[in-house]
């Protein structure tokens, strides 16, 4: 397969050998589009926010008589191409609306196969389509128990045959990640011969048909806008395939921030691409397709990135976090669905200690951030420290299918900062007491001269201690840090370029990707957020000792992002044994510590 980018009159170009690949775009208020060659996952088609909740609407628009197969997929950052038997297609969510905009290279007979449902649920019985034609194209009204959807199909066609069929679509990606169901039940709505189509979501009949109408009216517009969003983004580095790379990772963490569904599409596509123009209700969502949930830990890792596309974003963002700290200093884990976890808190003032040093955050605003410290402090004194450690309950750290209750050893290291950004802030040596107290301790119980624990009494090795280096490198000395790393990295270095979760010699290690049982997850499975972080920190520490694994963890990460799952978006994770994209297509922090680190390791370029 051909995968291509293009950017104004730029282009890179490669011959791929993977029937898999596909793409990936987002409208900026909440929905997205993922098709590949062929329908893989029940996670794929088109999805779109409704009230607050993702909706599925497509499954795939199926071209009848044609060789389904895809022989070359074009990435033009905010539109797809692909091409697939004679025809070419582009596909584009016009920023701003629930809608999809379809065009081809010539008159085809499309099926459009339907599945409308909310995204997690899998409802078999009691859904109803009652498809009607209206003048230029139809109108569909889906009916479930309490839900009632419309959906306005537009298009220049020569016919519109309505099917009215169910069948089984089966799904080999969900059957390869033990995610049942394998096989759910599409309907085949209607069969329409044309060359362009739109298709639009309504609460009713009336409003679906005018978004329809609007999109259809704007659509050279729309596209035009979408290139001249991409062409802000601007090349700087020497390196071809890092610098798309680098686009494409800032463009994918912009289109995982959400925004509400009120805002304009002008709002909402100058925002993403560095507008002072932004809304209060704006969010990240930590992935796609699964993760569309505002997850406080992932947010915060990615603030960084995101500050350098959009600094009111980022200050929107962490205002909200700040709103949300709790009694006990902790941060919800899931913003809307409760509970708390153990580090996003200090994910967040780890980046309100950045950006400080880049002058980002006025006087007034400093203040209120030196008092929100105090009292989160205050509680995690309170309730989450013994013994000088910062304590975390079973399952509250990013590794959250293992319990590591206890004293991890990243969270000493956001402690330290947090204590020093308090001195810092309010020059009250009790926090530059506590600090040096925990740095004994961390020291003494932590450190054996050749590696860091993972925690208190647990010498198990796992990549955790870069996360340590990054967050409170003065920890150790850079020699100290250097010893540690040539001590654990035989341990966990993956020969394409990737670390493991775990000591690769220890029984609990697991080779290969797990799926949806989370087995493998912290226990093998390489995190692409996490390994560049580890090669950002390796640069920092000691670029020339350790050249060798961060170059090789920059072109696996390079590779992910340009020729592998979602072209263009950094997915989630890969197995141990093999470089692959698992896990989510698109992940926030993977995207967010890819920018990070590209952006320090070439800044002279």
């Amino acid at each position: 397969m051909e995968v291509k980018y293009i950017l104004g009159n730029k282009t890179l170009q490669k011959e791929i050998r993977d029937d898999n690949l596909g793409f990936l775009l987002t409208d900026g208020i909440g929905g997205y589009l993922a098709l590949g060659s062929a329908p893989t996952s029940r996670y794929q088609g088109w999805f779109t926010r409704i009230n607050g909740k993702l909706w599925k609407i497509m499954d795939n628009l199926d071209v009848a008589g044609e060789n389904s197969a895809v022989t070359g997929l074009t990435y033009h950052f905010n539109f797809a191409q692909r091409s697939r038997g004679s025809i070419s297609e582009k596909y584009l969510l016009p920023e701003g609306f629930s809608a999809l905009s379809y065009e081809a290279s010539k008159a085809v007979v499309l099926e459009l196969i339907l599945d409308i449902r909310q995204s997690y649920d899998l409802p078999v019985w009691g859904r109803q389509y009652q498809v009607s034609r209206i003048q230029g194209g139809l109108i569909i009204k889906y009916h479930y128990q309490n839900d009632e959807i419309y959906l306005a199909v537009r298009a220049d066609a020569k016919d519109f045959l309505t099917s009215g069929t169910w069948f089984a679509r089966y799904y080999p990606q969900d059957k390869m990640r033990a995610s049942p169901p394998d096989e759910c039940y599409v309907y085949r709505a209607a069969h329409i011969e044309c060359s362009k189509l739109v298709m639009a979501v309504g609460s009713s009949p009336q409003a679906a048909i005018k978004i329809a109408e609007e999109v259809w009216r704007q659509s050279m517009k729309l596209k035009s806008k979408s290139r001249a969003d991409a062409m802000a983004l601007e090349f700087k580095l020497a390196s071809e395939e890092i610098q798309w790379a680098n686009l494409a990772a800032k463009k994918s963490l912009a289109g995982l921030a959400v925004c509400d569904q009120q805002e304009s599409i002008f709002t909402t596509a100058e925002k993403i691409v560095g507008s002072k123009m932004l809304s209060s209700k704006c969010s990240v969502y930590a992935g796609l397709p699964w993760f569309f949930q505002i997850w406080s830990r992932d947010e915060a890792i990615s603030l960084e990135a995101l500050s350098r596309l959009n600094w009111p974003l980022a200050e929107t963002i962490l205002n909200r976090h700040l709103a949300n700290l709790g009694e006990d200093g902790r941060q919800v884990n899931q913003f809307g669905a409760g509970g708390t976890n153990a580090d996003a808190a200090a994910w967040l003032f780890k980046r309100v200690f950045d950006w400080l040093g880049e002058e980002l955050l006025d006087k007034a605003s400093i203040k209120r951030i030196a008092g929100d410290l105090e009292k989160c402090l205050a509680g995690l004194l309170k309730y989450k420290t013994r013994d000088d450690l910062a304590l975390a309950d079973a399952q509250e750290t990013w590794m959250d299918s293992l319990p590591r209750s206890g004293a991890p050893i990243e969270l000493q290291a956001q402690r330290l900062l947090m204590y020093k950004l308090a001195w810092r802030l309010t020059n009250n040596k009790f926090y530059d007491d506590l600090k040096r107290e925990l740095e004994m301790t961390v020291r003494a119980e932590f450190w054996d001269g050749k590696i860091l624990a993972d925690g208190l009494a647990d010498w198990t090795i796992r990549p955790n201690v870069f996360l340590a280096a990054y967050l409170y490198p003065k920890l150790l000395s850079k020699e100290e840090w250097a010893q540690c790393f040539d001590n654990i990295l035989p341990k966990l270095w993956l020969s394409w370029g990737g670390l493991a979760t775990i000591d690769q010699t220890d029984s609990r290690f697991i080779n290969s990707h797990t799926g949806e049982n989370s087995a493998s997850y912290h226990n093998g499975d390489s995190w692409f957020y996490l390994n560049n972080l580890a090669a950002l920190v390796l640069h920092r520490t000691d670029q020339k000792r350790f050249q060798k694994y961060i170059d090789q963890i920059i072109a696996a990460s390079t590779r992910d992002i340009l020729w592998q799952g979602a072209i263009g978006q950094h997915s989630e994770v890969s197995s141990a044994s093999k470089l692959e994209s698992s896990g989510c297509f698109a992940q926030a922090w993977s995207a967010a510590m890819y920018i990070e680190l590209i952006e320090e390791v070439y800044a002279g370029e």
